[in-house]
């Protein structure tokens, strides 16, 4: 699997989300040897309780449907990890 670019670059943004900064990169994605294709998002961030980078990804395959509200409803668990907090 590969990220595709004839059509789109992908997107970076910077961003802060409930006190957490986190690096998204959205774009499409394609098989190398197979007609296969769609969206991604992902989003890396921090643990701030680890110290360790955390990269969580979504992408749909979904031929012959609108992948729109397929990607923003996974976008939505993105938003939703947390981290229990580190006993002390």
């Amino acid at each position: 699997m590969t990220t595709a670019t004839q059509a789109y670059d992908p997107d970076y943004r910077k961003m802060e989300y409930n006190g957490i900064f986190r690096a998204e990169l959205r774009g499409l994605w394609e098989m190398t040897s197979d007609m296969m294709g769609g969206p991604f998002v992902s989003h890396a961030f921090v643990n701030e309780e680890t110290n360790m980078v955390v990269v969580v990804e979504v992408f749909v395959f979904a031929p012959e449907a609108d992948k729109r509200n397929l990607i923003r409803s996974m976008e939505g668990a993105l938003y939703t990890i947390s981290f229990p907090k580190a006993k002390k």
